[in-house]
C-alpha cells in the first residue's frame, strides 16, 4: 500500500510515476507473457502523488536439518518470512484525520453522464437517487462532485463497489479509489490481527472490502474514520493501514552445497566482489549442519544500507527518491542523483541495457505497465518472486524487498499490471 501526496505519509496508495513506454527511445520491451512491443524509451510524465538494519535474523527461519529439496536454483535454497512494516509514528502523524468527507469526483462528466455510470456500476434506482440527490450534488467547472452518506456507502455490494471503484480510479481525484489500501488477504481479520484495533471497526472494514483479479481492496477510508471517537485512535487506525507486505529471506548453506555455482549467481556481475562474498558462503558450509545467511549480506551497498529503511522529509530542490531513482542506483556505490532526471534515465536505459522476455538474472530491471503501455513502476529482481523495491517518492514508504506478485497487486490501479524487463549489457 502507499500514497500520492508527500505530505500524506502514511496513505498507502503509493506513488505512480507513468513511463510512456510508446516514447522510450527506441527501446523493445518484452512482456512476461511473451508479447515484444518495440517502442521509444523517453520516460514520459511524472505524477506528483503521492532503525537502523543490521542484517539480523528473523528468528530460527527453519531447523538446520530440514529436508534439502531435490534441485537447487541458481540463486540456491532460499528460507523466507513474510511480515507487514508499518510507517513510523512519525510520519503517520502528518495525516489529517478529523472531519473527513467521502466525495466521488468525476471530472469531464455532467449529472447526466454520472447517472449512466452508476447505472453501468450496478447501481439500482434508490441507490442512484440518493447520489444524485440535488444536496450531494456539487457543480465544479467540468466536474461532477458527489457526496454520498454512508448509508448509501453502506448500501453497496463488493461487486458494485469494485465496478464503481474501478470506474473511480481512473482519476487521481479519487485518492483512495485510484490508490486503495490493499490487502494480502481476503480477511480483513488477518490483516488487523494484533493491532489493537476494535472489532467493530474491522468488522465494517471487513464490510467495505471489495475484490479485483484475486486482490483484495479497502477504499472507503473516511466513512470508517467517521466511526472512531478519537483522534489517538484514529491515527492508530492509520498506522495500522499503512502497513506493507514485505519479505525477510536468508540463504541457507548446506556442507554439501555448491558455493560456485552460488557465486555465479550473485557474483555474476562486477557489482557484487565475489572476494568479499566466497569466504562467508565458504565458512558457512564448514559448519556441521551448514547455516544460513541473510540476503541483506548479498546486496550492493545502495540497496544495503536502505533496507527496511524510510528517507527523511525532502526540503526543495532535492532529488526524486522514487522507484526509479532507486532501481537505477542499486548497483551505484554511490548515488547518482541524475536519475531523477526522466529523460537521463531514458538515455542511460536505451544505451546500457537491454530487453529479456522475464526476470531471471540477478539486477534485473522490471518495469510495471498499465493497460495503456505506462510503465508506473520500476523494482530491481532478486532472486525467486523477491525484488528490491521504493514503492514511490513519498519518504513515508521504506526501500523494501517485496514479492512480486504482492507488488503487482499494489499497483492494480484497474487492472492487473503487465511486466517489462530489461538487463544490464555488462550482466
Amino acid at each position: 500500500m502507499s500514497n500520492k501526496e508527500s505530505a500524506d505519509a502514511t496513505v498507502k496508495p503509493t506513488h505512480i510515476i507513468h513511463l510512456k513506454l510508446s516514447s522510450l527511445i527506441g527501446l523493445c520491451i518484452c512482456l512476461v507473457a511473451g508479447t515484444a512491443v518495440s517502442t521509444a524509451l523517453l520516460l514520459f510524465g511524472l505524477l506528483q502523488f503521492t532503525q537502523p538494519h543490521s542484517g539480523i535474523a528473523f528468528g530460527q527461519p527453519s531447523p538446520l536439518s530440514a529436508t534439502k529439496p531435490d534441485t537447487s536454483p541458481p540463486w540456491g535454497e532460499l528460507i523466507k518470512k513474510d511480515l507487514e512494516v508499518e510507517q513510523p509514528d512519525e510520519y503517520v502523524a502528518f495525516e489529517p484525520v478529523s472531519n473527513r468527507v467521502t466525495q466521488w469526483f468525476f471530472p469531464g462528466q455532467t449529472p447526466v453522464q454520472v447517472r449512466e455510470r452508476l447505472q453501468t456500476a450496478g447501481l439500482n434506482a434508490k441507490q442512484i437517487d440518493s447520489a444524485l440527490a440535488p444536496t450531494a450534488v456539487t457543480l465544479a467547472a467540468n466536474e461532477t462532485i458527489l457526496t454520498p452518506g454512508n448509508e448509501l456507502i453502506h448500501s453497496l455490494t463488493a461487486e458494485v463497489r469494485k465496478n464503481l471503484y474501478t470506474e473511480l480510479a481512473q482519476s487521481d481525484r479519487n485518492r483512495y479509489m485510484r490508490f486503495p489500501y490493499c490487502f494480502m488477504t481476503n480477511r480483513a481479520e488477518e490483516f488487523f490481527a494484533k493491532s489493537g484495533i476494535a472489532p467493530e471497526i474491522i468488522s465494517q472494514v471487513a464490510k467495505l472490502t471489495y475484490e479485483r483479479k484475486g486482490n483484495f481492496y479497502f477504499s472507503d477510508v473516511e466513512t470508517v474514520m467517521n466511526q472512531i471517537p478519537t483522534s489517538e485512535a484514529r491515527l492508530h487506525f492509520f498506522k495500522t493501514l499503512s502497513r506493507s507486505s514485505v519479505v525477510m529471506a536468508r540463504l541457507r548453506i548446506r556442507p554439501d552445497t555448491d558455493i560456485e555455482k552460488l557465486l555465479g549467481y550473485w557474483s555474476g556481475n562486477k557489482f557484487v566482489r565475489q572476494k568479499d562474498l566466497k569466504p562467508l558462503l565458504e565458512s558457512m558450509k564448514r559448519c556441521d549442519e551448514g547455516g544460513t545467511v541473510s540476503l541483506m549480506y548479498l546486496l550492493p551497498p545502495f540497496a544495503r544500507e536502505r533496507l527496511y529503511t524510510s528517507p527523511l522529509p525532502s526540503s526543495p530542490g532535492d532529488p526524486n527518491m522514487d522507484c526509479h531513482w532507486s532501481a537505477m542506483n542499486f548497483f551505484n556505490s554511490e548515488p547518482d542523483f541524475r536519475f531523477s532526471d526522466l529523460t537521463y534515465t531514458a538515455a542511460y536505459i536505451k544505451t546500457n541495457y537491454y530487453p529479456v522476455a522475464q526476470p531471471t538474472s540477478y539486477g534485473d530491471i522490471v518495469f510495471l505497465l498499465d493497460p495503456s503501455g505506462n510503465a508506473i513502476h520500476s523494482a530491481v529482481y532478486i532472486a525467486d518472486d523477491i525484488v528490491f523495491t521504493k514503492n514511490g517518492n513519498n519518504y513515508a514508504q521504506p526501500w523494501v524487498l517485496m514479492r512480486l506478485p504482492n507488488l503487482l497487486g499494489l499497483y492494480n490501479v484497474t487492472d492487473m499490471p503487465r511486466i517489462a524487463c530489461y538487463r544490464h549489457k555488462n550482466s
